[in-house]
């Protein structure tokens, strides 16, 4: 039921905060993996860690019974922490395409020369 799943992502909040964090940072790493892009990773760790500070504020409002059910700081997280994995997934296309268009880029330049 909804309320025995959102008891169930509240309590990620008693966890260890370096824990989590691991285990967030080691998806992300996971699913970015075939890109090598430092800066663009870091973009998206930095997506992915507002997004989970956002959903640990709601958890601990949630476990003071402060919040009932879902509020801002919820679908703020959860949607910057699905945006975070998405983009990391299809960075390496993005990539990819970028430098196929930069080197093609180049080839047309080399060609009206």
């Amino acid at each position: 039921s909804k309320a025995t799943l959102l008891e169930s992502v509240a309590m990620v909040r008693e966890f260890p905060a370096i824990r989590s964090l691991i285990i967030v940072l080691t998806a992300l790493v996971l699913c970015y993996h075939p890109c090598r892009h430092r800066a663009g990773f870091g973009a998206v760790a930095v997506v992915a860690l507002l997004g989970y500070a956002l959903l640990m504020v709601w958890a601990g409002a949630h476990l003071k019974g402060q919040v009932k059910g879902v509020d801002l700081s919820f679908l703020a997280g959860v949607l910057l922490l699905v945006g975070a994995s998405l983009l990391a997934i299809t960075m390496p296309r993005l990539m990819r395409r970028e430098k196929r268009a930069a080197r093609w880029g180049l080839a047309l330049a080399d060609r009206q020369r």
